[in-house]
């Protein structure tokens, strides 16, 4: 009997919480008006919902809701800071676990003069950032976890290593965020980037870039804003002179509605998750022919293994014939499969959320057995 289990929720989160498939459903029945762009009821009313849910992931944060930046996703949001605020002459450093979505853009702005640096992770990742920072480095930019292995950074101090030179700091937060409690202003995070769909369980479409203060960063897209429609240049006020174009309003609205449902869930969200992955971890590691890349110590739930040296595609394409959903290969993440020695064969990911349960990673473990898998 064929049986559907999804472990690929560091792709995109499935299912998602009752209370966000119902507000994006209310939203779409109710008003797909412009926000923000009339004058009429509609409009006015559907802006004060966006305005909302900017008070909520502010609060979630610790910032302020004027702070907060919608974009399409975190690919977005990491964009338009790298592109915003980096200038030739200026040093980013980043950890050898970031994703493409890091390192693509700071790839293209060297060809612009800015300068990239990768710090070793691990025992002393504090210190092998710090020893890299020079009177040009103008950020360290981090991912809170990695999207490959799960492994999570010591952001905090990282930040406070930051703020002692007087350097900007800023987090990928795609895989973290409403897993890892985040305070912009606590923490020392200068910028968070975000996107809505995968540990928030929101829907895709939206996504967000938060700071601690009012920096000015260039615009990434020109146009309009609501506002000042009779000047040619683009208006710099905050947030929405970094907003240009119709916002993804339904997205944003079951953003709201996952925001929600993860600060009146965390500690038992938390905890499933938690259990989850140190069952999986057991059993998995009771497979001889399983190679696991991962920590014991649960982080996020995400766990990257191999079995033996069989392409991690190959295995998932029979995984997937088997009902279970998870992703093979390279993750868009080429530094963290350097680190890791799997540039040829890729790894298994298995990423769950707290709609999983035991049996499915029963299912998931038989699949696995040696005498199921020999022929692969």
């Amino acid at each position: 009997m064929f049986k559907r289990v999804y472990f690929d929720n560091a792709a995109s989160s499935y299912p998602k919480p009752q209370k966000v498939l119902y507000a994006v459903r209310d939203i779409l029945n109710e008003n797909t008006s412009n926000a923000g762009r009339s004058g009429h009821y509609m409009s006015e009313k559907l802006a004060a919902k966006i305005y909302d849910v900017r008070k909520k992931i502010a609060a979630f944060f610790g910032t302020d809701e004027t702070l907060v930046v919608f974009t399409q996703n975190a690919t977005h949001a990491i964009n338009l800071l790298f592109f915003g605020l980096l200038k030739s002459g200026d040093e980013v450093i980043i950890s050898d676990l970031e994703h493409n979505a890091v390192l693509r853009p700071l790839t293209a702005l060297q060809r612009q003069g800015v300068s990239l640096k990768i710090f070793k992770t691990g025992e002393n990742s504090i210190k092998n950032c710090e020893e890299l920072i020079t009177n040009k480095t103008k950020l360290i930019f981090v991912t809170g976890a990695s999207n490959v292995t799960g492994e999570v950074l010591p952001v905090p101090e990282l930040a406070a290593v930051a703020k002692k030179h007087g350097i900007y700091f800023g987090v990928d937060a795609a895989q973290s965020a409403g897993v890892i409690s985040y305070n912009l202003q606590n923490d020392n995070i200068d910028f968070l980037c975000a996107t809505a769909h995968k540990s928030l369980m929101g829907i895709q479409g939206a996504g967000f870039l938060a700071m601690k203060n009012a920096t000015e960063i260039m615009p990434l897209i020109y146009g309009g804003t609501g506002f000042e429609s009779l000047n040619p240049e683009q208006p710099l006020i905050l947030p929405e002179g970094l907003e240009s174009g119709t916002l993804m309003s339904p997205a944003i609205i079951g953003l709201g509605a996952a925001i929600d449902y993860i600060s009146e869930n965390k500690k038992s969200i938390y905890e499933k998750e938690k259990m989850l992955y140190s069952y999986v971890y057991d059993k998995l590691s009771a497979n001889n022919l399983i190679i696991i890349y991962s920590q014991k110590t649960f982080g996020v739930p995400t766990l990257s293994f191999n079995v033996g040296n069989k392409n991690s595609e190959n295995v998932c394409e029979y995984l997937s014939n088997n009902g279970v959903c998870l992703r093979g290969g390279y993750h868009c993440a080429l530094l963290a499969h350097q680190k890791l020695g799997t540039t040829d064969q890729g790894v298994c990911r298995l990423s769950f959320s707290p709609f999983n349960n035991i049996s499915e990673i029963d299912y998931f473990c038989d699949l696995l057995r040696p005498n199921k898998i020999s022929n692969l």
